[in-house]
């Protein structure tokens, strides 16, 4: 299985900034699969991957 990168994988707020979509959106992306996300042990603080965000985006 291939290593997560840590730089590939940004915070929640600086997805939100850098795409336009609120929280729920995003959320809604996790769970349907569209996006990788990884979560802290704690399971409350979430990182998006950078890549399928902006495959999103059309970019």
């Amino acid at each position: 299985m291939a290593k997560k990168l840590l730089g590939d994988y940004i915070t929640e707020p600086e997805a939100m900034a850098l795409t336009g979509y609120k929280r729920t959106r995003l959320y809604q992306f996790r769970m349907t699969g569209l996006v990788k996300w990884t979560a802290a042990i704690s399971g409350r603080k979430v990182r998006y991957h950078r890549g399928d965000l902006l495959k999103i985006m059309g970019l």
